[in-house]
Protein backbone atom coordinates (compact mmCIF):
# COMPACT_ATOMS: atom_id res chain seq x y z
CA UNK A 1 0.00 0.00 0.00
CA UNK A 2 1.31 3.41 -0.96
CA UNK A 3 1.37 5.98 1.83
CA UNK A 4 0.67 9.57 0.84
CA UNK A 5 3.44 11.93 1.87
CA UNK A 6 2.52 15.48 2.88
CA UNK A 7 5.30 18.06 2.68
CA UNK A 8 5.67 21.14 4.87
CA UNK A 9 8.18 23.94 5.22
CA UNK A 10 8.20 25.94 8.46
CA UNK A 11 8.63 29.57 7.42
CA UNK A 12 9.30 32.69 9.48
CA UNK A 13 7.27 34.94 7.22
CA UNK A 14 8.61 38.30 8.49
CA UNK A 15 12.11 37.34 7.31
CA UNK A 16 12.31 38.32 3.64
CA UNK A 17 15.53 36.35 3.12
CA UNK A 18 13.91 33.13 4.31
CA UNK A 19 10.80 33.76 2.25
CA UNK A 20 13.03 34.17 -0.80
CA UNK A 21 14.98 31.03 0.06
CA UNK A 22 11.83 28.94 0.41
CA UNK A 23 10.51 30.22 -2.89
CA UNK A 24 13.77 29.57 -4.76
CA UNK A 25 15.19 26.48 -3.04
CA UNK A 26 12.12 24.55 -1.88
CA UNK A 27 8.99 25.39 -3.86
CA UNK A 28 10.78 25.30 -7.21
CA UNK A 29 11.80 21.70 -6.48
CA UNK A 30 8.67 20.63 -4.58
CA UNK A 31 5.73 22.82 -5.63
CA UNK A 32 3.33 20.72 -3.54
CA UNK A 33 5.16 21.68 -0.33
CA UNK A 34 2.84 23.50 2.09
CA UNK A 35 4.03 26.56 3.98
CA UNK A 36 3.58 26.33 7.75
CA UNK A 37 3.83 29.66 9.54
CA UNK A 38 6.54 29.54 12.18
CA UNK A 39 5.89 30.73 15.70
CA UNK A 40 7.51 34.16 15.82
CA UNK A 41 9.85 34.78 18.76
CA UNK A 42 8.49 38.33 18.86
CA UNK A 43 4.93 37.11 19.33
CA UNK A 44 3.00 37.54 22.56
CA UNK A 45 2.18 33.83 22.30
CA UNK A 46 5.77 33.02 23.27
CA UNK A 47 5.46 35.08 26.45
CA UNK A 48 2.12 33.43 27.23
CA UNK A 49 3.65 29.98 26.80
CA UNK A 50 6.66 30.73 28.98
CA UNK A 51 4.65 32.39 31.73
CA UNK A 52 1.48 30.32 31.98
CA UNK A 53 1.22 28.01 29.00
CA UNK A 54 0.06 24.38 28.96
CA UNK A 55 3.61 23.02 28.72
CA UNK A 56 5.78 22.46 31.77
CA UNK A 57 9.24 24.04 31.66
CA UNK A 58 11.72 22.67 34.15
CA UNK A 59 13.38 25.25 36.44
CA UNK A 60 16.83 24.33 35.16
CA UNK A 61 15.88 24.90 31.52
CA UNK A 62 13.88 28.03 32.34
CA UNK A 63 17.05 29.71 33.59
CA UNK A 64 18.73 29.42 30.17
CA UNK A 65 15.94 29.24 27.61
CA UNK A 66 15.47 32.03 25.10
CA UNK A 67 12.41 33.28 23.27
CA UNK A 68 13.91 32.09 19.98
CA UNK A 69 14.42 28.52 21.24
CA UNK A 70 10.88 28.36 22.56
CA UNK A 71 9.54 29.69 19.25
CA UNK A 72 11.38 27.04 17.22
CA UNK A 73 10.13 24.27 19.51
CA UNK A 74 6.57 25.57 19.25
CA UNK A 75 6.77 25.76 15.43
CA UNK A 76 7.55 22.06 15.22
CA UNK A 77 5.21 21.05 18.03
CA UNK A 78 2.24 22.83 16.43
CA UNK A 79 2.96 21.04 13.17
CA UNK A 80 3.20 17.66 14.93
CA UNK A 81 -0.25 18.32 16.40
CA UNK A 82 -1.60 19.07 12.93
CA UNK A 83 -0.19 15.75 11.66
CA UNK A 84 -2.02 13.87 14.42
CA UNK A 85 -5.26 15.86 14.18
CA UNK A 86 -5.51 15.46 10.40
CA UNK A 87 -4.42 11.80 10.41
CA UNK A 88 -1.44 12.45 8.16
CA UNK A 89 0.33 9.10 8.01
CA UNK A 90 3.66 10.44 6.81
CA UNK A 91 5.01 13.99 6.73
CA UNK A 92 8.12 15.56 5.26
CA UNK A 93 9.20 18.58 7.29
CA UNK A 94 11.70 21.28 6.31
CA UNK A 95 12.93 24.39 8.04
CA UNK A 96 13.14 27.59 6.02
CA UNK A 97 16.93 27.65 5.62
CA UNK A 98 16.98 24.41 3.66
CA UNK A 99 18.15 23.98 0.07
CA UNK A 100 16.63 20.95 -1.66
CA UNK A 101 18.92 19.15 -4.13
CA UNK A 102 17.79 18.61 -7.71
CA UNK A 103 17.31 14.82 -7.44
CA UNK A 104 15.65 14.98 -4.02
CA UNK A 105 12.60 12.91 -4.98
CA UNK A 106 14.65 10.01 -6.29
CA UNK A 107 16.94 9.98 -3.25
CA UNK A 108 14.02 10.19 -0.83
CA UNK A 109 12.29 7.30 -2.60
CA UNK A 110 15.43 5.18 -2.11
CA UNK A 111 15.47 6.03 1.60
CA UNK A 112 11.78 5.27 2.13
CA UNK A 113 12.05 1.98 0.25
CA UNK A 114 14.96 0.81 2.37
CA UNK A 115 14.19 2.13 5.87
CA UNK A 116 13.21 -0.52 8.47
CA UNK A 117 9.48 -0.72 9.14
CA UNK A 118 9.75 0.28 12.80
CA UNK A 119 10.82 3.87 12.08
CA UNK A 120 9.13 6.98 13.46
CA UNK A 121 11.68 9.56 12.29
CA UNK A 122 14.18 9.70 9.43
CA UNK A 123 16.77 12.46 9.51
CA UNK A 124 17.35 13.68 5.96
CA UNK A 125 20.09 16.05 7.08
CA UNK A 126 22.88 15.36 9.53
CA UNK A 127 25.11 18.14 10.77
CA UNK A 128 28.55 17.84 9.09
CA UNK A 129 30.23 17.45 12.46
CA UNK A 130 28.22 14.27 13.09
CA UNK A 131 27.78 12.91 9.54
CA UNK A 132 29.82 9.68 9.47
CA UNK A 133 27.96 7.34 7.10
CA UNK A 134 30.84 4.90 6.66
CA UNK A 135 31.61 4.21 10.28
CA UNK A 136 30.93 0.52 11.02
CA UNK A 137 28.79 1.34 14.06
CA UNK A 138 26.50 3.49 11.89
CA UNK A 139 26.03 1.02 9.06
CA UNK A 140 22.98 -1.20 8.71
CA UNK A 141 23.75 -4.57 7.09
CA UNK A 142 22.58 -4.65 3.49
CA UNK A 143 21.44 -1.02 3.49
CA UNK A 144 22.86 1.45 0.99
CA UNK A 145 20.72 4.50 1.64
CA UNK A 146 19.86 4.31 5.34
CA UNK A 147 21.98 4.12 8.49
CA UNK A 148 21.45 3.91 12.22
CA UNK A 149 20.72 7.06 14.14
CA UNK A 150 23.65 8.73 15.83
CA UNK A 151 23.61 11.98 17.76
CA UNK A 152 23.02 15.09 15.73
CA UNK A 153 21.38 18.46 16.16
CA UNK A 154 19.30 20.38 13.63
CA UNK A 155 15.74 19.63 12.48
CA UNK A 156 16.42 21.04 9.03
CA UNK A 157 14.76 18.17 7.17
CA UNK A 158 13.12 15.00 8.45
CA UNK A 159 10.35 12.51 7.77
CA UNK A 160 7.90 11.86 10.59
CA UNK A 161 5.15 9.27 10.96
CA UNK A 162 1.84 10.05 12.65
CA UNK A 163 2.71 7.70 15.50
CA UNK A 164 6.07 9.40 15.85
CA UNK A 165 4.35 12.79 15.98
CA UNK A 166 2.07 11.63 18.80
CA UNK A 167 4.98 10.19 20.76
CA UNK A 168 6.92 13.44 20.42
CA UNK A 169 3.90 15.50 21.47
CA UNK A 170 3.62 13.42 24.63
CA UNK A 171 7.36 13.62 25.28
CA UNK A 172 7.42 17.40 24.82
CA UNK A 173 4.80 17.97 27.49
CA UNK A 174 7.72 18.89 29.74
CA UNK A 175 10.46 21.01 28.19
CA UNK A 176 13.81 20.27 29.81
CA UNK A 177 16.17 21.35 27.01
CA UNK A 178 16.35 22.71 23.47
CA UNK A 179 14.22 20.75 21.00
CA UNK A 180 17.11 19.13 19.10
CA UNK A 181 18.54 17.76 22.33
CA UNK A 182 15.15 16.57 23.54
CA UNK A 183 14.55 14.60 20.34
CA UNK A 184 17.94 12.91 20.68
CA UNK A 185 17.05 12.05 24.29
CA UNK A 186 13.69 10.63 23.18
CA UNK A 187 15.55 8.41 20.71
CA UNK A 188 18.07 7.39 23.35
CA UNK A 189 15.23 6.54 25.77
CA UNK A 190 13.48 4.38 23.16
CA UNK A 191 10.47 6.68 22.87
CA UNK A 192 10.87 6.90 19.10
CA UNK A 193 12.86 4.89 16.56
CA UNK A 194 15.05 6.96 14.26
CA UNK A 195 17.24 6.39 11.23
CA UNK A 196 19.31 8.63 8.98
CA UNK A 197 19.89 9.03 5.28
CA UNK A 198 23.35 8.06 4.07
CA UNK A 199 23.05 10.44 1.12
CA UNK A 200 22.93 14.23 0.92
CA UNK A 201 19.32 15.21 0.20
CA UNK A 202 19.42 18.84 1.31
CA UNK A 203 21.91 21.55 2.20
CA UNK A 204 21.76 23.82 5.22
CA UNK A 205 21.99 27.51 4.35
CA UNK A 206 21.52 28.51 7.97
CA UNK A 207 24.91 27.31 9.12
CA UNK A 208 26.79 29.49 11.57
CA UNK A 209 29.95 28.38 9.81
CA UNK A 210 31.38 29.28 6.40
CA UNK A 211 30.49 25.88 4.96
CA UNK A 212 28.27 27.42 2.29
CA UNK A 213 30.08 30.71 1.66
CA UNK A 214 27.86 33.42 0.23
CA UNK A 215 24.59 31.58 0.90
CA UNK A 216 24.49 31.53 4.69
CA UNK A 217 21.30 32.74 6.36
CA UNK A 218 21.76 34.11 9.88
CA UNK A 219 20.50 31.79 12.60
CA UNK A 220 17.23 32.59 14.35
CA UNK A 221 18.52 30.95 17.53
CA UNK A 222 22.25 31.55 17.87
CA UNK A 223 24.11 34.84 17.77
CA UNK A 224 26.26 35.23 14.64
CA UNK A 225 29.87 34.11 15.08
CA UNK A 226 32.43 36.78 15.90
CA UNK A 227 35.81 37.07 14.19
CA UNK A 228 37.37 35.81 17.41
CA UNK A 229 35.14 32.73 17.61
CA UNK A 230 35.80 31.92 13.94
CA UNK A 231 39.56 32.20 14.42
CA UNK A 232 39.38 30.09 17.57
CA UNK A 233 37.41 27.38 15.73
CA UNK A 234 39.91 27.36 12.88
CA UNK A 235 42.83 27.15 15.31
CA UNK A 236 41.25 24.20 17.11
CA UNK A 237 40.63 22.47 13.79
CA UNK A 238 44.23 23.09 12.70
CA UNK A 239 45.59 21.67 15.96
CA UNK A 240 43.37 18.61 15.66
CA UNK A 241 44.58 17.99 12.10
CA UNK A 242 48.22 18.28 13.17
CA UNK A 243 47.60 15.87 16.05
CA UNK A 244 45.88 13.37 13.74
CA UNK A 245 48.71 13.50 11.18
CA UNK A 246 51.31 12.98 13.87
CA UNK A 247 49.43 10.02 15.31
CA UNK A 248 49.18 11.67 18.73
Amino acid sequence: MTIALRSFVILLERDARRVKNVRENVITQLPECEVWSATDSQSQKVDDLVNNGPLVITPRYRRRLTRAKVAVTMSHLRLWKKIVAEHIDLALIFEDDVKVVADFREKLADVLFEVPEDYHVIYLYVHPRQFRPDRPENRLPGKEYVMRHSYTYCRLAYVLTREGAQRLIDYFHTLFDHGDIMINKAIEDGVINAYMSRRILVHNLGQSTSLYSGETLPSNIWDPPTHLSIMRRRLVGFCNNVRNRSGA
